[in-house]
């Protein structure tokens, strides 16, 4: 069970987070027989580091959470998100990375909720945003290879 005190223990968390996607999708990338799909992995590879690099400069703010605590009940689902089996297919790899950007998401939103500085609040939205964005592709190309097989 996790306990997160501090808006450092969240950091750290969400970098972990942030490197596991980087590497999921280079992963993905490699499976992929679209150009287009490999294109916009790639990209969000990149975004995902920017995302990382952006989460690492907080860590020096010394920023606290407006309560005592986050919940591990609230934060526990988040750490399926980290784990990958390593054979995958195409489709399921998809709909692993659907998941992991709503997980991302919902974790961006949860924080951005529990600081009280507006600039934090801000980022964590825009961070919140970007994951949305990216999960709406998954569930499009997801729904492209659900079609395609019937």
């Amino acid at each position: 069970m996790m306990n997160f005190q501090m808006v450092q223990d969240v950091l750290e968390f969400a970098i972990a987070l942030e490197q596991a996607s980087q590497k999921f999708y280079a992963r993905l990338a490699e499976q992929t027989d679209s150009v287009a799909v490999r294109h916009f992995l790639g990209e969000l590879v990149r975004e995902e580091t920017a995302h990382e690099a952006q989460l690492r400069d907080m860590l020096s703010g010394g920023w606290e959470l407006s309560s005592n605590s986050i919940s591990s009940k609230e934060m526990d689902r988040y750490i399926d998100a980290m784990s990958i089996p390593e054979a995958l297919d195409y489709k399921e790899a998809v709909k692993i990375a659907r998941d992991k950007e709503n997980a991302s998401r919902m974790l961006y939103t949860i924080l951005s909720g529990q600081v009280e500085q507006p600039e934090l609040v801000a980022i964590f939205n825009r961070l919140a945003l970007q994951e949305q964005n990216h999960h709406n592709f998954f569930v499009r190309e997801y729904r492209r290879i659900c079609i395609g097989q019937n």
